[in-house]
């Protein structure tokens, strides 16, 4: 079928060019009537700048090239009359192709300026038909995987006892960092779940990430927490030691939802003692998968993480014998070493602070040199009275120097922790027999990775 070009939606391309000739004619006749139809009018070069120039520049910068292309000829024009300022511009003829320019150009950036106005409406109504084309193709394909897992249903049932001890074996590490990571992975694999977070607890109630599986489009979308109570569900789920959903912040009358990104918190917990280890935390889960299955699966995964610790524990203390100083019982200098390369690279990957403080008996020498073995090992004692469970303690290259590696602490933190060790040292010294023993300290720390 086509359409006639005589229609009424198509008659202001007829009027427009009609009006526009019948205005110039209107001026043609009004200021140059002497040469009607503009039959005589030779073609000046600047009209070149402002007919095909102007238009192609954005506003203001059209208007500013029509201003000094006619500021130009009005120049030159002015300085070849001879004749006076005023007398000049008092004769119309000598400013009519000035005005001309001004007029024209001035008109054809407006048409530049609401073209790119236009162009940009339509680029915006562009953008919203590609997304709303792209929610039904998402929307599509969501049906269509959908489709496609109860196809494989039959499939993943024969192969689900396989599944499972392979699943089970990942975790058989003995290398806590290795074993977390080793879940993260299952997560990712039995749960789909394109953003989750692995807390683990440190000093009461505080968290920090231990490992995440986090998608580029989903990161930056959730609030992370540094505290159990920072979120309602992580709160709930340490609170009950069960797995917690945001279907379970959900009143019965269905009239109030707690505020969290969360979709589900599980502990790590030890039966045996009831402590928690951490918590699997999941920020993005589509709604089909918040079921009984999925749940399940997290709490079986929690199951195993938990018996993979306690391995990981009991190989530790056995490799602690290895790893200790034989006088000070604090970590050797090698191990030392080797956990701030590793706690380097955490901080960089999580953005925490990372701080070393060094300890030093300054009047070392002056102590009796039998009495040296027995005040430096107490002193590591001490230290490790002092400081964090997340910090380590070394003895350093040298023998009356001892190491501290703070993970998540800065500047101020090191200077805090320096306070609190020269507040408690005279009532160490006093229960330790160690009052008549003159012992100075004295300190040198370095930020080694300053969150950003």
């Amino acid at each position: 079928m086509t359409t006639s070009v005589f229609n009424s939606k198509n008659l202001h391309y007829f009027f427009e060019p009609l009006i526009l000739i019948g205005a110039i004619l209107l001026i043609n006749y009004n200021f140059f009537g002497s040469d009607i139809g503009f039959l005589n009018v030779s073609f000046h070069p600047f009209w070149l700048i402002i007919l095909f120039i102007v238009p192609r520049q954005k506003y203001p910068f059209g208007i500013i090239t029509v201003l000094i292309t006619a500021a130009s000829y009005f120049i030159i024009s002015y300085a070849r009359s001879g004749s006076g300022l005023i007398a000049f511009v008092g004769e119309p003829s000598n400013i009519k192709l000035t005005a001309l320019f001004v007029i024209i150009g001035y008109y054809l950036s407006l048409i530049r300026e609401n073209y790119d106005y236009e162009l940009g409406v339509l680029m915006q109504k562009n953008a919203a038909l590609e997304k709303q084309l792209n929610d039904v193709r998402e929307i599509n394909l969501g049906i269509n995987e959908e489709d496609r897992k109860n196809a494989l249903k039959i499939f993943e049932t024969s192969t689900t006892i396989k599944t499972v001890y392979n699943a089970a074996s990942s975790l058989a590490s003995f290398d806590e960092d290795e074993l977390i990571e080793s879940l993260c992975d299952l997560i990712h694999k039995f749960c789909d779940s394109k953003a989750f977070v692995l807390y683990k607890i440190v000093e009461g109630t505080k968290l920090i990430i231990a490992s995440e599986r986090i998608d580029e489009k989903y990161r930056g979308g959730f609030d992370f927490v540094a505290n159990i109570n920072d979120d309602a569900i992580i709160s709930e789920s340490y609170s009950s030691g069960k797995i917690y959903t945001m279907l379970d912040v959900i009143d019965k009358n269905m009239k109030h939802v707690v505020k969290s990104d969360v979709k589900i918190s599980c502990p790590i917990k030890f039966k045996d003692s009831g402590e928690i280890y951490g918590f699997i935390v999941l920020y993005e889960l589509e709604f089909s998968r918040m079921n009984m299955e999925t749940i399940n699966i997290i709490e079986l995964i929690a199951g195993w993480t938990e018996s993979a610790l306690i391995k990981s524990r009991q190989m530790s203390e056995v490799k602690s014998k290895n790893i200790e100083d034989d006088l000070t019982l604090a970590y050797k200098y090698d191990y030392f070493k080797k956990r701030m390369s590793e706690e380097y690279r955490r901080a960089q990957r999580y953005n925490f602070d990372l701080s070393t403080l060094l300890v030093k008996i300054a009047n070392y020498d002056s102590i009796a040199e039998q009495r040296r073995p027995e005040i430096l090992r107490l002193l590591a004692i001490f230290l490790k009275t002092i400081v964090r469970d997340v910090d380590i303690v070394s003895r350093f290259k040298d023998e009356h120097f001892l190491s501290c590696l703070l993970p998540s602490t800065d500047e101020k933190g090191v200077l805090i922790l320096i306070k609190r060790i020269n507040a408690a040292l005279p009532a160490f010294l006093k229960n330790a027999a160690l009052s008549g023993d003159s012992i100075k300290l004295d300190y040198n720390y370095k930020v080694l990775f300053h969150k950003k």
